[in-house]
């Protein structure tokens, strides 16, 4: 399994409280810093970079994009007032939702500012990589692929990001920290000044020392820098000791040997004559006939998926309606059935100037107009739960996350959006770290309708962020009002 050998950190990390001594013997080499976003500097940028060579890490810098106006040039001016040399890289990074889409472009005005005053690098998630960027032009312009990508391991690149959100700390930190990994020397080349130059073969400046004595230089085995020697007076030269502890090779087992084969063969011998019972501390086991027949069980990725009940109404919901519905037409019906009696029965009985004596069971006219009514108000609550039991349940609507409406838009009522916060104009940097993971919110919009006027109300809640977070504002015919932040933390 890969393991992370390098972390990115900014002002999310508050240097008062990492544990770099935990980070650093957990195994990690290096910190890649963010210097800055926009046009503003991070606040804990010269702080960590201190600890970093208080703590003994390598170091590089990273520059958050927000392609404004000379930008570009105040990065590198930033890079220069923190102390990044030329042996180091400043790395773009490239994840903003609101950047135009011709990436490529932006970098590469970023790449022409840095000109040859730092080391380039460029982060982005693997997916835009691969869509906006030539991967092959960025390895001939000598580009240092910070690549993003958490459930699976990318195909190019020179440092992968492995984790972000809920990833932990190190230490007594327990808050989130990005695991990076590098498969190759990329950064630790360039971490420190007054590195020696790339050694690879004899010079006239440079002569090498017979293996009497260690000198700094390249592996030319495996290009690792580090302490060596050269047993043929230049044509190779092997390192011995590097920054990460001693380098062996085959010759080094065979001097060792004669030193090990006594007690390797004593290890041997007694290892033929090792019982189950002799062995200690061995784990708690159990053998196959203790283990249920897993042929009665499936595999979870196996079961079928849940079915997406976001569009239905709750079973009470509509049984309540359903009962309003039922008691309305109830009443209906026996309104109409008395209106059927009455009107059968008045169908029978003669015109009164016909009778000696006025019969006391006919049905007035105001009455029957009356039993009229009633019947059509029971058939217009019938109708009305009818519709109540059809509008039970609520959609919200994720066709389109981008598109945003003018109040004069909505229709009349309630409804429920899903939208991107950088197309609503909320700008999440602006309040805490424990927010700053949310890019889209839930959107509910209320309109009435007074005197011909609409007014709408509108609240967004984050969705993705550590603590839940809640805007609102009106609006009214196609103009909105900026948003307010109804919740703190």
């Amino acid at each position: 399994m890969t393991k992370a050998n390098w972390i990115d950190v900014s002002y999310s990390q508050d240097p008062n409280k990492f544990d770099y001594q935990a980070a650093k013997q957990a195994g990690i080499q290096g910190l890649i810093i963010r210097a800055g976003y926009g046009k503003t500097q991070d606040t804990a940028a010269a702080q960590h970079i201190a600890n970093a060579q208080k703590y003994g890490f390598m170091w590089h810098l990273y520059h958050y994009w927000y392609n404004m106006g000379g930008e570009a040039e105040w990065a590198v001016q930033n890079a220069k007032s923190l102390g990044l040399t030329a042996n180091q890289y400043l790395l773009l990074d490239m994840e903003d939702k609101s950047l135009p889409a011709d990436w490529n472009g932006q970098f590469a005005v970023f790449r022409k500012a840095v000109g040859g005053t730092y080391k380039v690098g460029l982060y982005c998630s693997d997916s835009p990589y691969k869509a906006k960027f030539q991967d092959s032009q960025l390895q001939q312009l000598k580009v240092a692929r910070w690549v993003a990508s958490y459930s699976y391991e990318p195909a190019n690149y020179d440092i992968w990001q492995m984790s972000g959100a809920g990833s932990g700390g190190f230490g007594s930190y327990t808050g989130d920290v990005d695991r990076d990994y590098t498969k190759s020397d990329i950064l630790s080349l360039y971490a420190t000044t007054n590195i020696n130059p790339v050694v690879t073969k004899p010079t006239a400046d440079l002569q090498y020392i017979q293996p009497i004595m260690l000198q700094p230089g390249y592996d030319t085995e495996t290009n690792i820098y580090g302490l060596g020697y050269s047993p043929d007076n230049g044509v190779h030269f092997y390192v011995t000791y590097t920054m990460f502890g001693r380098k062996y090779r085959q010759e080094d087992a065979d001097r060792l040997w004669q030193y090990l084969r006594g007690f390797v063969s004593k290890q041997i011998a007694s290892a033929v004559s090792l019982t189950w019972e002799n062995i200690k501390g061995k784990p708690d086991l159990v053998l196959r006939s203790d283990l249920p027949d897993f042929d009665q069980f499936a595999l979870k990725k196996n079961l079928p998926a849940p079915v997406d009940l976001s569009g239905y109404a709750k079973t009470d919901a509509v049984e309540a309606a359903k009962a309003t519905a039922e008691s309305a037409l109830s009443n209906a019906e026996k309104a109409q059935s008395t209106a059927d009696a009455n009107s059968k029965a008045l169908a029978i009985k003669a015109d009164r100037n016909e009778l000696p004596v006025i019969p006391t069971d006919l049905v007035h006219a105001a009455e029957l107009d009356q039993v009229r009514v009633n019947i059509t108000k029971a058939q217009q609550m019938a109708n009305d739960a009818v519709a109540l039991a059809n509008n039970a349940r609520t959609t919200i609507d994720t066709s389109n996350i981008h598109q945003i409406k003018k109040p004069s838009e909505y229709s009349e009522g309630f409804s429920y959006e899903v939208k991107a916060l950088s197309d609503l104009g909320i700008d999440l940097t602006k309040y805490d770290a424990s927010v700053q993971n949310g890019w889209i919110g839930l959107v509910k919009s209320v309109r009435v309708s007074v005197f011909n006027s609409a007014y709408v109300t509108q609240t967004v809640r984050v969705l993705g962020s550590y603590r839940p977070t809640t805007f609102i504002r009106n609006g009214s015919g196609d103009s909105w009002y900026p948003f307010e932040l109804v919740t703190t933390w």
